[in-house]
């Protein structure tokens, strides 16, 4: 287990929106957005490196989130401030203290997820 984040390193995991329809993060390659929940689809699974400190998709290899101005993006892992991220309560806060969220608070198929200042809402 890793105190960070209570689960089994590089083992893979969904994040899944406490939202009503429960959808979960997907990536294209480079872009972090809300889809709904297919077990077998690996754009969907992601891993905690320990030695990077950072969460990697399992289908792009040596791709990591990465914060870009507010927006959640998909880049190569070079584990700098931008790309660490910690659980806490039951939100991943990255390093300046924002929370992954869903953009215009909206449960929809492809809505994007932005990093903003954590306020308890679903999203």
């Amino acid at each position: 287990m890793n105190e960070d984040f209570g689960f089994k390193i590089n083992e893979p995991f969904y994040i899944r929106s406490k939202m009503p329809m429960r959808r979960c993060i997907e990536t294209n390659g480079s872009n972090a957005y809300l889809n709904t929940l297919e077990r077998e689809k690996k754009s969907q699974h992601w891993v905690f490196d320990e030695r990077t400190k950072t969460i990697k998709s399992v289908q792009y290899e040596g791709k990591s989130f990465s914060m870009t101005g507010n927006n959640l993006v998909i880049t190569t892992t070079s584990a700098r401030w931008f790309q660490l991220f910690r659980y806490q309560g039951s939100n991943i806060v990255n390093e300046r203290g924002k929370v992954m969220d869903i953009s215009g608070n909206k449960d929809a198929l492809n809505q994007n997820i932005h990093m903003w200042k954590k306020h308890n809402g679903l999203n």
